[in-house]
């Protein structure tokens, strides 16, 4: 059983490409989604923290509506995560 995930958060960049599969080509669309996450530490003082997520549209229909958000716009994202995972040099 998969699991699905749903995120509300703010758009960043939004980079749009096209691939081409069995010789039609096709919409991709990549948008940076920032979520934030408010909490009181130990302190007592409130902290925001901000993630960002690469978000990846392929499928035509979908890459179609991703076209149409800009930067700033809040958006509602539902779909599989993949966390892909890498060393710097330090």
């Amino acid at each position: 059983m998969s699991s699905i995930t749903k995120v509300i958060g703010n758009v960043g960049n939004i980079d749009v490409k096209e691939y081409e599969r069995n010789g039609e080509k096709k919409p991709l669309v990549q948008i940076s989604l920032a979520t934030s996450d408010g909490y009181k530490g130990k302190d007592g003082e409130w902290r925001n923290e901000t993630e960002w997520h690469r978000c990846i549209f392929a499928i035509p229909s979908l890459a179609e509506r991703a076209k149409s958000v800009s930067k700033g716009d809040t958006i509602y994202v539902e779909g599989s995560i993949k966390t892909n995972k890498w060393t710097d040099k330090d």
